[in-house]
């Protein structure tokens, strides 16, 4: 099958602009997730770069396929900035502009004046940014989240994509943009690189997803007062260690701490003081274990947390040194 140059530009635009808009659609409606919005905005500026440079192209306003192509290396700039947040990292301005910035004035400046030129340069800044991309998602190793894996694959996959262009370039160089217009090899990229774009955008929304449910997930076996595990928390914990102990053998202590006079303390200097005694119970009895025990909290508004070790030894310290520091 013959694949048409302009065609497959349309089909590029429209459906990047779709997919675009329906991340920042999601975005907007959950609220929750800059991730999946800034992909779906730097989604929606490609598109729009990609029709200015297309439309240019033909009539060979070079300025216009310029700020076109500019828009499409900040749309991936765009989605570095997305993986980095993502990652809890913080973007700075100055690299997300660099490569569009640094491109228009290569241009200007005469440096890059035929059209294999630009491509190379295109495509380095591109595959720059894809590859900075799947390093930062790959820095999020503390989360088990499933798709980012297809995700770091992808974004290697498309910045090796565009690395692929600089030899066949070098060794077939491309003059003049009008050529574009009638081969067959830049229709067939454009092809492969919206099928890698339509599967990222879809990932993007699974990792979003996936964050969420565990945020949910942890919030639900988190108390909201003292930050340590809840009562459901401590029994799935309990239920874990006791069959992990049953396999391997082993003793496992399970000691409830009750904190003398609580109920006068919060009589007479009020509930806001008798919360900071429970965070710091909470937070000088975790400091005082081991890191195969647990401390949790059963539930009621005083009541202080439980400690849940795997070994009697473990369970004994922490009874001794969070009770005597608190006199109780």
């Amino acid at each position: 099958m013959q694949l048409d140059m302009q065609t497959m530009s349309a089909v590029n635009v429209a459906v990047t602009a779709v997919l675009g808009g329906v991340l920042l659609l999601t975005w907007a409606r959950e609220q929750e997730s800059p991730f999946v919005g800034w992909w779906g905005f730097a989604l929606l500026l490609q598109a729009a770069g990609a029709a200015a440079a297309a439309v240019a192209s033909p009539i060979n306003a070079n300025e216009l396929v310029a700020i076109g192509t500019a828009s499409i290396i900040l749309g991936d700039g765009l989605k570095w900035k997305a993986s980095r947040e993502f990652a809890h990292r913080r973007a700075r301005l100055l690299w997300i502009l660099l490569g569009p910035v640094g491109f228009m004035l290569a241009v200007r400046l005469g440096y890059l004046e035929s059209f294999d030129h630009r491509l190379n340069a295109v495509c380095t800044i591109l595959a720059a940014y894809n590859f900075a991309a799947a390093t930062e998602l790959a820095r999020a190793e503390g989360e088990p989240l499933v798709s980012r894996r297809p995700a770091v694959i992808l974004l290697v996959i498309a910045g090796l994509g565009y690395l692929s262009w600089l030899p066949l370039n070098l060794a077939m160089p491309i003059r003049d943009a009008q050529w574009v217009m009638v081969s067959f090899w830049f229709p067939a990229t454009i092809l492969l690189t919206l099928l890698l774009r339509i599967a990222l955008a879809f990932i993007v929304l699974s990792m979003a997803k996936e964050r969420r449910e565990l945020e949910q997930r942890a919030e639900a076996l988190t108390d909201a007062l003292t930050e340590l595990p809840n009562r459901r928390a401590l029994f799935e914990a309990a239920d874990a260690l006791s069959q992990d102990r049953e396999l391997k053998g082993g003793a496992l202590s399970m000691l409830i701490f009750d904190l003398d006079h609580f109920k006068e303390t919060n009589d007479r200097f009020g509930h806001e003081l008798g919360d900071r005694v429970l965070k710091l119970f909470a937070t000088t009895a975790a400091a005082h274990l081991n890191g195969t025990s647990i401390v949790a909290r059963l539930g009621a508004r005083n009541s202080p947390p439980s400690c849940l070790a795997p070994s009697a030894g473990s369970g004994e310290r922490c009874r001794s040194r969070a009770g005597a520091g608190l006199g109780g």
